[in-house]
Parts: C-alpha cells; sequence; structure tokens
C-alpha cells in the first residue's frame, strides 16, 4: 500500500466511524500525585470496584479510564496508601495519596490483577503484573509466558539452550524486545537474550501485537514485547531469591534499594545461577540440558531535580555454556563432539526528562543507551566469534495539543551498529549509521473515537530510505466494549548467524545469497474486547485477528537441499494469519479461569513452492486455573496448554507432507505466602512428555547427516522445583 493509500484509509476510516454514534461513552479522566511532594506518581494503578476494568498512569498527563456509574475507584501505588473514592461524575479528578510512613519496614502487597487490558488505551496492550509473573517459577524472561497465550517460547535447536519466542505465527526475530520503553536484545543477543533478564527483576511486562509506536523504532513487525524493572524511586525492602530444580539448576538473586540523597534513589541487582548436572534421559549420547553459569549485574539509578528528572544505569553480563555428548565431558573433549559458548556483555541506559513548569502536558526527553557484547564459540570442528557494538539516542518532544486527550510527538534518532561476525561460512564487518526523524499524533476524535497515527524516516546507509506508518483506531461499541483497527509497515534488518547461530549445530553447509535486502512486511489488525458481569461473575471476551504480509523477507531454506541451508530473498509470497480468542472469568470469588485458542496460518514460499511454515504448531490452546485463600496466604496455579500438529520439513525430498502429532504440556505451583517469606513448589511439564529424537544421526556427530535443528517440542521432561522469596526487614 502506498503512502497516499495510507493517508486515504485513514480519513475513509475516520470518516466512517464518525457518522456513527452508537452507545457513546465518555471517559474518566484525572491524575494520581503524591499528597506532600505533589509529584505525579507514573505508574500508579487505577480500578474500578466493581469488575476487572483498569487502567496505570503512564505518564504525566494523568490516566484516562472508561467512566462506570455507581461504582468506587480504588488508586494504589507502591510505597503509598491505598485509596478508595467515590466518583459521582466524569469531571477530570486529581487524587492525592499519602505516603506509607512503615514503606521502609514492610513490603506492601497490592492486589493488582494477574493480567489486564486496559480498555482507555488505544493500542491493545496486555499488561502481566509481578502477580502474573509469579504464577510459575519465572526464573528468566523466557520461562514468564507459560500461562500466557500471547506468546510462544520453544527451544531453537536440541544442544545449545537456544530459545525463541515466537508470535502471531512468527519467529523471534519479528519481536521487538523493549527494557523501560528502549529496544534491547538484538542481533548477538537474540538466541540467549530472554535468559538475560530475571524474573525477579521485573515488576511488569507489557505485551502488544502488530507493528507498535513509530517512537520506538522501524522494527517491530510482529509486536513488542517490553519489561519493566524495578524502579529505584519505588524503595522497595530488599528482597532475596533462591530456586532450585531436580536437574540441579540452582539461582540466587537480589534487588537492593537505597536513598542516596534526596535527588538520588538506587536499586542493585544480583543474579548468578549453575546448571551442572549431565543427563541424558533419550539415551541418544547428548545432555539434554547444556551446562551453563551465568553472572548477571545491573545499576540503576533515579534523579529527581528542580524541572528535571531521569534514569540511568549500567549492567554487565558473564555467561558460559557448554552441551553436546555425555563423552566430550566425560572422557575426551577432542575426539568427541561438544559446544562451548563465551559471553559477555556490557551495556548502558540514560533517560532524562524535563517537564515545563508553565505546562504539565508538555515535556523534553532524551534517551540513550548502548552496549558492546563479545561471543566466542566452537560447535564441535566448527567456530562463530562475533562482536556487536551499538549506540542508540532518541530524543522527542511531547505537548497537548487543545486539551490533555490531545497530543502530538516529535522526535529524531540516530543508531550506530556495529556488527564484526567471523566463521568458516561467513565472515563480515557491518556498519549501520541510521538517523532519523518521527512524529506521532495521539487524538480523541469523539467520545467513542480515539485515533494514533505516526510516520518516521530513517535514512540507512546500507539499505537506503525507510518510511514506517503506524495507524491505530479504538471505537467503543459500549460500556466496556470496543473494537481497534491497526494496520503498520516495520523493517528487519537480516542478520544471518547473529540471528541464526543455532544452524551451526548442523553438519549442513550454509549458503548465502549475495545483496541481500532488508526484510519489510505490512501488519493489520482487528481486536474486540467485551468486559462485563454475567449472574454477579466478571467476564471477559477478547477475538483478535492479524495478518502480516511480507514484501521482502530472509528466507531460511532447509528443504531444497538436504546437505545445506540456503538464505535468499523471497521470491514469492509469505504471510501468516493468526487468529485467537481469550475468556476470562470468575466464578467464585479469588477463582480465575482463563481459556485460549489460537489458530496459526503461516505459509512462505521456499524454492518454487508455497508451504505451510514448519516445525510450528496450527493451533494452540491453553486452560489456566488460579486460586488464592481469602487471606491471600495460599496460591495455587495450574497450566494446561495444548500444542496441534505442525508440518515437518520434507528431508526424504518425497513431495508428501507429514506432521508431527499434537501434545500437551502440564504445569503445577504451589505458592505459601508469610508475612515476609513466600514459598513456591512446582512441578513443570507433569507429564514428561518429550520429542524423543530431536536430533537426526545422533551417533555420528561428525558425519554429514548430523541436525540437531529439527526440533518441534519439548528437549526437557518433567522437572520439578522449590524456591523463596525473602523480603529482608
Amino acid at each position: 500500500m502506498k503512502f497516499k493509500r495510507f493517508i486515504v484509509f485513514f480519513f475513509v476510516y475516520c470518516s466512517l466511524f464518525t457518522s456513527i454514534n452508537l452507545f457513546s461513552q465518555s471517559d474518566l479522566k484525572g491524575i494520581v500525585i503524591d499528597a506532600d511532594n505533589k509529584e505525579v506518581l507514573i505508574g500508579a494503578t487505577i480500578k474500578w470496584q466493581e469488575g476487572k476494568i483498569g487502567t496505570i498512569q503512564k505518564d504525566k498527563t494523568g490516566f484516562n479510564i472508561k467512566y462506570v456509574s455507581n461504582s468506587k475507584l480504588i488508586v494504589s501505588y507502591v510505597g503509598h496508601l491505598n485509596d478508595t473514592i467515590s466518583v459521582q461524575s466524569n469531571k477530570y479528578i486529581e487524587i492525592k495519596l499519602k505516603q506509607n510512613p512503615n514503606t521502609k519496614t514492610i513490603l506492601v502487597n497490592g492486589k493488582a490483577e494477574e493480567s489486564m487490558i486496559s480498555h482507555s488505551d488505544i493500542i491493545k496492550t496486555e499488561n502481566i503484573s509481578i502477580r502474573g509473573i509469579q504464577k510459575a517459577a519465572c526464573c528468566n524472561l523466557s520461562e514468564s509466558f507459560e500461562t500466557n497465550p500471547s506468546v510462544d517460547v520453544s527451544f531453537s535447536d536440541a544442544i545449545t539452550g537456544a530459545k525463541q519466542i515466537e508470535m502471531l505465527g512468527l519467529t523471534g526475530k519479528y519481536t521487538q524486545i523493549l527494557t523501560e520503553r528502549v529496544s534491547n536484545f538484538s542481533g548477538l543477543a537474540l538466541p540467549f537474550g530472554l535468559n538475560y533478564i530475571p524474573g525477579t527483576w521485573m515488576s511488569s511486562i507489557q505485551i502488544s501485537k502488530g507493528a507498535g509506536s513509530v517512537i520506538n523504532g522501524y522494527e517491530s513487525i510482529a509486536g513488542q514485547i517490553n519489561v519493566q524493572y524495578k524502579k529505584p524511586s519505588e524503595l522497595n525492602p530488599p528482597l532475596l531469591n533462591l530456586y532450585a530444580s531436580e536437574r540441579e539448576r540452582f539461582e540466587a538473586n537480589i534487588d537492593y534499594s537505597f536513598e542516596a540523597s534526596d535527588v538520588f534513589t538506587s536499586t542493585l541487582f544480583a543474579h548468578a545461577s549453575t546448571q551442572q548436572s549431565k543427563i541424558d534421559n533419550n539415551g541418544d549420547g547428548f545432555l539434554d540440558q547444556p551446562i551453563l553459569t551465568q553472572f548477571n549485574l545491573m545499576n540503576r539509578w533515579n534523579f529527581k531535580g528542580d524541572g528535571l528528572e531521569g534514569q540511568f544505569g549500567v549492567q554487565a553480563i558473564k555467561e558460559q555454556r557448554e552441551a553436546g555428548q555425555m563423552d566430550y565431558f566425560n572422557i575426551d573433549k577432542i575426539k568427541y563432539y561438544g559446544i562451548k559458548i563465551n559471553t559477555d556483555r556490557y551495556e548502558y541506559f540514560t533517560k532524562t526528562g524535563h517537564v515545563f513548569k508553565t505546562d504539565l502536558y508538555q515535556s523534553l526527553a532524551l534517551i540513550t543507551n548502548g552496549f558492546v557484547h563479545n561471543q566466542t564459540g566452537t560447535y564441535g570442528l566448527k567456530y562463530y566469534n562475533a562482536k556487536e557494538m551499538k549506540f542508540n539516542a532518541n530524543l522527542m518532544y511531547e505537548s497537548a495539543i487543545t486539551n490533555e486527550s490531545n497530543k502530538i510527538t516529535i522526535g529524531a534518532n540516530f543508531l550506530y551498529n556495529k556488527l564484526d561476525e567471523t566463521s568458516p561460512f561467513y565472515t563480515q564487518v557491518r556498519n549501520e549509521v541510521v538517523p532519523g526523524v518521527y512524529s506521532e499524533l495521539n487524538v480523541s476524535l469523539l467520545d467513542y473515537l480515539k485515533a494514533i497515527a505516526g510516520l518516521r524516516y530513517d535514512k540507512h546507509n546500507l539499505y537506503g530510505d525507510l518510511v514506517s506508518r503506524r495507524v491505530y483506531l479504538k471505537y467503543d461499541l459500549a460500556e466496556f466494549t470496543s473494537l481497534r483497527l491497526s494496520e503498520g509497515r516495520a523493517y528487519s534488518v537480516p542478520n544471518i548467524l547473529a540471528d541464526y547461530s543455532y544452524l551451526l549445530v548442523s553438519n549442513r553447509a550454509i549458503f548465502i545469497e549475495d545483496k541481500l535486502g532488508i526484510e519489510k512486511a505490512t501488519n493489520y489488525g482487528i481486536a474486540f474486547s467485551h468486559d462485563s458481569k454475567i449472574f454477579d461473575t466478571p467476564f471477559g471476551f477478547h477475538f483478535e485477528y492479524y495478518h502480516t504480509d511480507f514484501q521482502n523477507q530472509l528466507v531460511l531454506d532447509m528443504e531444497s537441499n538436504m546437505s545445506a541451508f540456503r538464505f535468499y530473498n523471497l521470491k514469492g509470497v509469505s504471510f501468516s494469519n493468526s487468529y485467537q480468542f481469550d475468556l476470562n472469568f470468575e466464578p467464585i470469588k479469588r477463582f480465575n479461569i482463563n481459556l485460549a485458542y489460537r489458530i496459526n496460518d503461516s505459509w512462505l514460499t521456499i524454492g518454487e513452492k508455497t508451504l505451510e511454515k514448519a516445525l510450528m504448531s496450527l493451533n494452540k490452546g491453553l486452560i489456566n486455573l488460579s486460586y488464592r485463600t481469602e487471606s491471600d496466604d495460599w496460591h495455587f496455579d495450574y497450566t494446561l496448554g495444548y500444542n496441534g500438529k505442525g508440518r515437518l520439513p520434507d528431508m526424504s525430498k518425497s513431495g508428501i507432507t507429514k506432521y508431527y502429532d499434537p501434545f500437551w504440556i502440564m504445569n503445577i505451583q504451589i505458592t505459601k505466602k508469610f508475612p515476609t517469606l513466600d514459598v513456591y513448589i512446582g512441578v513443570e511439564n507433569l507429564t514428561n512428555f518429550r520429542q524423543l529424537n530431536p536430533i537426526i544421526d545422533a551417533k555420528n556427530p561428525f558425519g554429514n547427516n548430523f541436525d540437531a535443528t529439527m526440533v518441534w517440542g519439548p528437549i526437557i521432561g518433567r522437572v520439578a522445583y522449590l524456591g523463596i522469596r525473602l523480603t529482608i526487614i
């Protein structure tokens, strides 16, 4: 779709919906501030007492929430006393929360929902609270989606332990990972980056599908996952987390916050983990999981001055993982097949903002981040060594137009990225220099119609002009019933071995076509949300459909030549359709039931054939049951996941389409809460289901047929674990 067509498309929607006035319902607008210092409490939770309708105050402009008559607002913020407010009308309100005098001696536990979708947000965003994160062991980000139907995480291969995200039927490189709304963990960090965010460091996770905001860059073809860390300004009591599993995986996490002065607060995060057991349950001679050691440190600071405030921080990660044949560890590291990957990563970030005293709805912010990522690896007789350096700066100005419900953001961005890779198949030094500008308009056209329209231009030194457009429309059909439409163009820079380093666990050759173009795709989405009560039972129903159409794509062809992997530009069609239904209700108090079903319909031209995407389940289901006692000291969580059949690559070139069988995965966890201690015990993969022979020709790892990339199911069987979260008073 050309840009002119996009403009016409946008105004057709506006004209269509402004001419229809059905069940209009106004929002309640307001702001939550500290009662003593008048500081705007960003992150405050606002929720109606009746039902599950709520929102989060995201910035200094305040909050919007769908107005509910004859109900009360429950407002909470960490370190402050909760407040329940009677609201007589939908006029603008100012809410003042008093600080809790015991903040430094006790941990304030709110009754936040495990997962919440705000009806006031134009972009449909699922917010997973810390309560939702703790429904599973969640040792790191890769394990935090076990109870979530929108995101799948699977192993990339059967040896290294590398994991990848799948959203909308697309692999992980098309999902943008953000930390504190800053793009992170792409490039060399993609295979193992999900392990670099420990679960106890996170305060919440936001999941949005589609191209997302132009503010965050030209990427995000499938969606965005944003991680919010615990804030130094919240001054949470020190927390110690210990975890141990029957497979000898041990982890320790600690976070400690302190007030350095009236201006500065800081949090120190520390993580150490190890996994040393040598297990081969399927008897193929290879470890089921790698031997792993990781040390991870982060120090974050908040500062607040007269009209100027911000954050800055540094992080250092050191990880070593080894995998391969059992005899590689027990007998001879030279004679037998082994893998060793060493990673050192150092990064920093800064966020500085200025709010104009004359206008609280006007602000200027500068965000920078950068990292150095070094990786050395041996894969049997092969090697892959790489270094990546990245710097990104984003300057943005935001201002209200006519009122706080209409605002415009304009900004400029600069990206520098240097990637140096060396391997037997591929050697390159690539320098990316990308200046860019953008503008985004956020408007309320009517009480029942809101829109976001964004346009971005980047000048890439390797791929030329990149024009990204994003448009989101939200139409309120009735109270707590909304329809959202979205359309957006996004890009992805092809990283051959950085994105596909797991292919080195195969002895197939790797052929790369010259002059690979940048990947570009258009994403269309429609989402319907409805929340209500049926016989006093909170009830929510959500449906969404997303279509992603690639205009150019980096194709990994593992089927045209059985002795090689081939990379080339798309020479046909590539598209993905994703349908998802969600149903959640609370039949009795504190007993939540979440049901979800998703259909993946993804097709790609490989060679001269258009085929279903291989190694991906065509449909998925999820049942999650959660119960907590009235005193909130016992939590019970049960998850049953269904994975439908999926196409297997045609390794024999017979032309016959073959599928792997459907399978179920069951997880359970029980948590006991004491005043300063949580003890949790659980079992993952309770039925012990495993893909029995994920490695092809495992007995001949140096032969031509050896391949460990054909993974479609769990590699590790049943795992029991025990953990504690200790609040140090």
